[in-house]
Protein backbone atom coordinates (compact mmCIF):
# COMPACT_ATOMS: atom_id res chain seq x y z
CA UNK A 1 0.00 0.00 0.00
CA UNK A 2 1.70 3.34 -0.78
CA UNK A 3 -1.78 5.57 0.15
CA UNK A 4 -0.07 7.09 3.35
CA UNK A 5 -0.88 6.36 6.71
CA UNK A 6 -4.29 7.04 6.63
CA UNK A 7 -5.15 6.13 3.36
CA UNK A 8 -3.37 2.84 4.62
CA UNK A 9 -5.43 2.35 7.62
CA UNK A 10 -9.25 2.88 5.95
CA UNK A 11 -7.83 0.19 3.61
CA UNK A 12 -6.91 -2.22 6.29
CA UNK A 13 -10.12 -1.41 8.25
CA UNK A 14 -12.30 -2.19 4.94
CA UNK A 15 -10.49 -5.62 4.07
CA UNK A 16 -11.14 -6.88 8.14
CA UNK A 17 -14.64 -5.57 8.32
CA UNK A 18 -15.39 -7.69 5.47
CA UNK A 19 -13.17 -10.69 6.04
CA UNK A 20 -13.91 -10.79 10.16
CA UNK A 21 -17.39 -9.64 9.76
CA UNK A 22 -18.87 -11.63 12.26
CA UNK A 23 -16.21 -12.22 14.79
CA UNK A 24 -16.65 -9.10 16.85
CA UNK A 25 -13.58 -7.55 15.73
CA UNK A 26 -15.32 -4.49 14.36
CA UNK A 27 -15.44 -2.35 17.55
CA UNK A 28 -11.90 -2.99 18.67
CA UNK A 29 -10.47 -2.04 15.32
CA UNK A 30 -12.47 1.52 15.24
CA UNK A 31 -10.68 1.90 19.01
CA UNK A 32 -7.40 1.04 17.93
CA UNK A 33 -7.59 2.67 14.20
CA UNK A 34 -6.82 5.99 13.49
CA UNK A 35 -7.62 8.67 10.96
CA UNK A 36 -6.11 12.27 10.74
CA UNK A 37 -4.72 11.25 14.38
CA UNK A 38 -8.09 10.75 15.88
CA UNK A 39 -9.60 7.10 16.39
CA UNK A 40 -12.02 5.35 14.24
CA UNK A 41 -14.60 5.42 16.91
CA UNK A 42 -15.48 9.17 16.80
CA UNK A 43 -17.63 10.23 14.27
CA UNK A 44 -15.70 12.73 12.35
CA UNK A 45 -15.67 14.30 8.91
CA UNK A 46 -12.64 12.45 7.61
CA UNK A 47 -14.55 9.04 7.99
CA UNK A 48 -17.53 7.63 7.82
CA UNK A 49 -16.97 4.74 10.05
CA UNK A 50 -17.40 6.31 13.68
CA UNK A 51 -20.15 5.25 15.92
CA UNK A 52 -19.86 7.55 19.12
CA UNK A 53 -20.24 11.77 19.13
CA UNK A 54 -16.47 12.31 21.32
CA UNK A 55 -17.75 15.06 23.25
CA UNK A 56 -21.08 13.40 24.30
CA UNK A 57 -20.28 9.22 24.18
CA UNK A 58 -16.58 9.80 24.57
CA UNK A 59 -16.39 7.52 27.98
CA UNK A 60 -18.21 4.45 26.34
CA UNK A 61 -14.50 3.46 24.98
CA UNK A 62 -14.00 1.96 27.93
CA UNK A 63 -16.20 -0.70 29.87
CA UNK A 64 -18.11 -0.29 32.90
CA UNK A 65 -17.45 -1.67 36.32
CA UNK A 66 -19.82 -4.39 37.14
CA UNK A 67 -21.68 -3.47 40.20
CA UNK A 68 -20.64 -6.54 42.12
CA UNK A 69 -17.28 -5.34 42.38
CA UNK A 70 -17.81 -1.53 43.26
CA UNK A 71 -20.40 -1.87 45.65
CA UNK A 72 -18.44 -4.41 47.49
CA UNK A 73 -14.84 -3.06 47.43
CA UNK A 74 -15.12 0.56 48.69
CA UNK A 75 -11.49 1.20 46.50
CA UNK A 76 -13.31 0.49 43.84
CA UNK A 77 -15.22 3.38 41.33
CA UNK A 78 -16.92 3.08 38.38
CA UNK A 79 -15.66 3.98 34.95
CA UNK A 80 -16.40 7.63 34.33
CA UNK A 81 -19.35 8.54 32.61
CA UNK A 82 -21.32 5.20 33.66
CA UNK A 83 -24.00 5.46 36.26
CA UNK A 84 -23.08 4.13 39.81
CA UNK A 85 -25.35 3.63 43.05
CA UNK A 86 -22.70 4.28 45.47
CA UNK A 87 -22.21 6.98 48.03
CA UNK A 88 -19.69 9.16 47.69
Amino acid sequence: MTGGKDANELAIFRERSKEFVFEGKRWYDLRRMQVAGQPMVFKSASHPFGVLDKTTQGYKTLWPVEPAIWTNDPLVNQTPGYQTAKPQ
